[in-house]
């Protein structure tokens, strides 16, 4: 009698229909791949580093968080979280000062439709006007692309919108506004009679190199962003990012520069080449400084580095160029 309750019972467990064997096999398909999670979990508990990051990796790449982080790699919303203060507030102070820099100007050219800072106005040229309206897009982009990452940890689902605008600021905009200035140097390097200039005034090819310099290393950290990110790499990626904001403001911090003289002397005492190596110098101090206070400087000596070498190459080269004195003075 029991056995044949018990067969009884069998035959009514076992499949019936087509649709419920699909059902128990799908079933059974999973589970293969939740060993295998629960076995990454165990191996990160042993210690296995090197399966931490490629696990690390794919989850960041598929859009999940790791449940462990490395020594360099954190997950995505508990990175962003415990970003250093010291990176928030150069950051906002970046923005502030391109803001600042690049109002005036701007708000001439649409109002009294010339270009003008203080008693200097700029020459016109279509360049001019292309790479302003490029910058900002760039500005624009990059100050959103900061505040969703930042509120990440927060809210979760802003993970898309973040990765999303990350792809077109990378891939899109930051090769448009890069080509686009250059085109812009180039073409007021080489237009504009130096009597009308009020950057290239002496050592035009100098320039040249000082700002392709810029543009240089704001497409290698780009490309640093972009990379680094793909391996899953936070930290390493957040750095690319406000490195490449640095020196993006560098522009904007030699303008102020200017401004200071101006106010002070009515005109600079310095040439363009010594503004140039003076804005150099400040952004080393806030690349030092700002990965200093934020516990990453070491990771981060490499990109000071490079940067200093390309400076030292540029005016080694260009040393006949260099005149350390305003000549207009």
């Amino acid at each position: 009698m029991n056995s044949d309750t018990s067969t009884d019972a069998d035959a009514a467990s076992e499949p019936s229909s087509p649709w419920q064997k699909s059902r128990v096999l799908s079933r059974r398909n999973r589970r293969p791949s939740w060993l295998r999670r629960n076995a990454a979990v165990l191996g990160r508990t042993a210690g296995f580093g090197g399966a931490e990051r490629a696990d690390e990796g794919k989850r960041e790449r598929a859009g999940g968080l790791p449940r462990a982080a490395g020594p360099d790699t954190a997950p995505g919303a508990k990175a962003l979280a415990l970003l250093p203060r010291a990176y928030r507030i150069a950051f906002a102070v970046n923005t502030a000062l391109i803001l600042f820099v690049f109002a005036e100007p701007t708000l001439h050219r649409l109002v009294q439709g010339i270009w003008q800072r203080g008693r200097f106005p700029y020459t016109w040229t279509l360049s001019l006007d292309v790479h302003a309206l490029a910058g900002f897009a760039f500005l624009i982009a990059i100050v959103s692309q900061a505040s969703l990452g930042a509120r990440m940890g927060a809210r979760g689902r802003l993970r898309r919108h973040h990765r999303g605008l990350g792809r077109v600021l990378i891939l899109g905009l930051v090769p448009v506004f890069l080509t686009i200035t250059a085109w812009a140097i180039f073409d007021r390097s080489t237009t504009i009679p130096p009597e009308k200039s009020n950057i290239f005034i002496t050592a035009r090819p100098f320039m040249r190199g000082a700002l392709a310099i810029l543009i240089l290393l704001i497409g290698g950290h780009a490309a640093r962003a972009y990379l680094t990110i793909r391996r899953g790499n936070v930290r390493a990626h957040i750095d690319a990012v406000l490195t490449l904001y640095l020196v993006a403001g560098g522009i904007a911090l030699i303008r102020l520069l200017y401004f200071v003289a101006w106010m002070i002397w009515s005109r600079s005492p310095l040439s363009v080449p010594s503004m140039f190596f003076l804005t150099v110098a400040l952004m080393t101090g806030v690349f030092v400084l700002t990965f200093a206070l934020g516990g990453r400087l070491r990771e981060n000596l490499w990109g000071i580095a490079i940067f200093l070498a390309l400076v030292i190459v540029l005016a080694v080269t260009g040393a006949d160029q260099i005149v350390l004195m305003n000549p207009r003075l």
